[in-house]
């Protein structure tokens, strides 16, 4: 089941980060703390309940927030005033990715 579930939530993000960002991105088995540039992180949270109950994390460098809150709104990169705007996208992306995953929950009978 935990299997199924982590290919599920790769497929969310795939699928969010590619209709919403135009981004292509692939699963890695390098966590958060494997990133060696020391640079500050976003991280966003969305909890889900039901038959299957959890909280989605997403966690990304700072530079990386700014690059999806700038193709997400549409603005370049130094038009985004603080971090307001880049934790709301991120947020959002966040939300969608839960919004899949419920959808894909319910289509397994969950």
């Amino acid at each position: 089941m935990i299997a199924a579930i982590d290919q599920l939530i790769g497929t969310c993000v795939t699928d969010v980060f590619g209709t919403m960002l135009s981004m292509d991105v692939q699963s890695s088995a390098n966590g958060p703390d494997t990133d060696p540039s020391g640079e500050a992180h976003v991280a966003s949270s969305v909890g889900f309940s039901g038959v299957v109950t959890g909280v989605v994390y997403l966690y990304t460098t700072n530079s990386f927030a700014r690059r999806c809150a700038s193709s997400m709104l549409g603005i370049p990169d130094n038009e985004i005033e603080g971090d307001d705007m880049v934790n709301d996208v991120m947020g959002e992306i966040a939300n969608m990715v839960v919004g899949n995953l419920k959808s894909g929950l319910c289509d397994r009978g969950l």
